[in-house]
């Protein structure tokens, strides 16, 4: 993906936080597409609001996001 996919892919995962989404992975993939762009912050925020909301959202996934929390100084 470049980077314009990435931005728009991004900004449409906003809109499931702006209407309130309790779906773990709605904060994972934006979170992901965040440490692509650079945004540490922005995907540490995300990843870590996809465990809390559900600690075991993704057999898939969800050793790609403690990946990334490590990657983000966040253990």
């Amino acid at each position: 993906m470049v980077a314009d996919e990435l931005e728009v892919a991004r900004q449409a995962s906003g809109e499931a936080h702006r209407l309130g989404t309790r779906d773990a992975l709605a904060y994972f993939h934006p979170g992901m597409i965040e440490l692509r762009l650079g945004m540490a912050a922005q995907a540490r925020a995300d990843l870590t609001k996809a465990f809390r909301t559900n600690r075991y959202f993704s057999v898939l996934h969800q050793q790609d996001a403690k990946r990334a929390l490590v990657s983000l100084g966040h253990a």
